[in-house]
């Protein structure tokens, strides 16, 4: 800006100048701004700008659910921990399905060895063209082809009746029923149950306390149908009375299921390493679980039995 105080031809001049050279560029600017490459070129600059706007608009959203996601993730580490540091004793175990009943493979109807059944067809078909040979035509095998030999198809046929037909003994199944319905353990009391409890039941007891004595009389159940299980020469004196006076306390109510006395909780040690015992905690686990029909009470021929449902 030229001073108002002092006014020289060379400040004019220089004034004068600066404005002609302004002039000339602003005329070289509106010149060149109608050039349709200008225009194409600053078209596509501002369409690069919007983009790049876009993007960015994109990334600060995505970071954004970011921050939550990990806040997210924070709070599920932080369930997890608590989880692992609260975790019960005792878990509930998964039933095992229940399984077919062992049978022979002719009962099952399965297939032989790879191999053998083409042996067998053909033996069997040797031995038929014998016999049609040697005049016989209809035999006990049902009918056979011109040459004397039953067709293959008829031979599967009968073979496939045969194992429909063939059903397993009475008694045979009988057992394994019986044996499919032993249950030898008590699962643990879940929290759900344990809140059904009522308190004159459950006292002051905790539910890892009932589960860790729950744990002990399971234990005492599974050692005692173990220990009847076992052959009679590998028993010793102690075993052999424990097992007769099992048979003697048997009766309709504890058929088929797995129990224990009175008398085989308090002289448990020579064949179990339980420790549960009939104090007033053990009473209480035993009324706890008469109310959750885990086990019943049969009393009677002077014995208590606790039977395992």
């Amino acid at each position: 800006m030229i001073s108002h105080n002092v006014l020289t031809m060379e400040a004019i001049l220089e004034d004068f100048t600066t404005r002609a050279e302004n002039l000339k560029a602003a005329l070289r600017v509106r010149s060149t701004s109608m050039d349709p490459n200008i225009q194409t070129t600053i078209t596509e600059l501002e369409r690069r700008v919007a983009n790049c706007r876009y993007l960015i608009e994109q990334e600060q959203q995505a970071v954004e659910k970011a921050w939550e996601l990990l806040s997210q993730l924070d709070a599920t580490t932080a369930s997890l921990i608590h989880m692992r540091d609260h975790i019960p004793k005792h878990l509930p175990r998964k039933p095992h399905p229940k399984t077919r009943p062992a049978v022979t493979e002719v009962m099952m109807g399965r297939p032989p060895a790879a191999g053998q059944a083409s042996r067998d067809m053909e033996a069997e078909d040797d031995s038929l063209g014998e016999a049609g040979q040697s005049g016989g035509m209809v035999g006990a095998g049902g009918p056979r082809t011109l040459d004397g030999k039953r067709s293959v198809a008829q031979n599967i046929g009968q073979r496939m009746e045969d194992v429909e037909n063939a059903t397993v003994p009475p008694e045979h199944t009988e057992t394994t029923e019986k044996k499919a319905k032993m249950v030898t353990a008590i699962l643990p009391v879940t929290v759900a149950e344990f809140d059904t409890i009522p308190k004159y039941i459950l006292g002051r007891m905790t539910r890892d306390k009932l589960n860790d004595l729950l744990s002990e009389l399971s234990t005492l159940v599974r050692d005692k149908q173990t220990m009847i299980k076992m052959p009679h020469s590998r028993m010793d004196k102690t075993q052999r009375d424990v097992y007769w006076e099992h048979k003697r306390a048997m009766n309709e109510e504890t058929k088929g299921k797995a129990f224990v006395t009175e008398k085989d909780i308090k002289d448990k040690h020579p064949w179990s390493a339980s420790t549960f015992k009939l104090d007033p905690a053990g009473r209480s686990v035993v009324a706890i679980l008469r109310h959750l029909g885990r086990v019943k009470e049969v009393r009677g021929g002077g014995h208590t039995r606790l039977v395992v449902l």
